[in-house]
């Protein structure tokens, strides 16, 4: 499954203004809605309903957006409007917007600016180190390998300086982490993630 979820209302003005979009066009849509991102003033709500051929350029937007939430490749980002039946034309336009504007670290922080909606910290980055003191002759113990991590966070709208946490842990500790990290991963694409992501992507509505 994919790490990102659009509303239908986000796919409905993207498929009525790019579906049939040359690349040209498409490239213009992608630089106007990067555009609105970067002022500030936009805020990207996935369940926002925006009216034709205007709407498809805040559409656009606010995809992007989720992409840049979650690190989502250019690739993911291409199946998306494929799975939209966005012609290729189109889709190559968005994807190498995304990838010249988007994806790079600068381009994140620049969008994190104009669209965060809270001041939390969000992952960029891990650094590790494997530390074993030797063996001699005035060490009577086994040596025992260390992990020295370093984890970088940042605030979710590019304020602030970049924050680094170092912790030094054993084989086992880190193990447990890797583990916990992959099921949490591979619950992703079990059912009960299917059923939040139909809940995402259909919210309820009062019309």
């Amino acid at each position: 499954m994919d790490p990102v979820t659009w509303s239908r209302a986000i796919e409905r003005d993207l498929v009525s203004g790019l579906r049939t979009a040359s690349a040209d066009v498409a490239d213009a849509t992608a630089r106007r809605a990067i555009a609105l991102l970067g002022t500030g003033a936009f805020k990207a709500e996935d369940g926002a309903s925006v009216p034709p051929r205007a709407g498809c350029v805040e559409a656009l937007a606010s995809a992007l957006a989720s992409c840049v939430r979650v690190k989502a490749s250019s690739e993911v980002l291409e199946r998306r409007m494929a799975g939209l039946g966005i012609g290729a034309e189109a889709r190559t336009a968005v994807k190498r917007r995304y990838e010249e504007d988007c994806a790079s670290r600068a381009g994140r922080e620049a969008i994190a600016r104009g669209v965060a909606t809270h001041r939390g910290r969000a992952y960029d980055g891990l650094e590790w180190r494997l530390d074993v003191q030797v063996a001699s002759r005035a060490s009577l113990v086994e040596a025992v390998p260390k992990y020295t991590l370093r984890l970088g966070t940042m605030r979710v709208d590019g304020r602030g300086a970049r924050e680094e946490t170092t912790l030094e842990c054993d084989y086992a500790a880190l193990k447990a982490l890797r583990d916990d990290c992959a099921r949490a991963l591979e619950a992703t694409s079990g059912a009960h993630a299917d059923r939040l992501a139909r809940y995402v992507r259909r919210p309820k509505s009062g019309t």
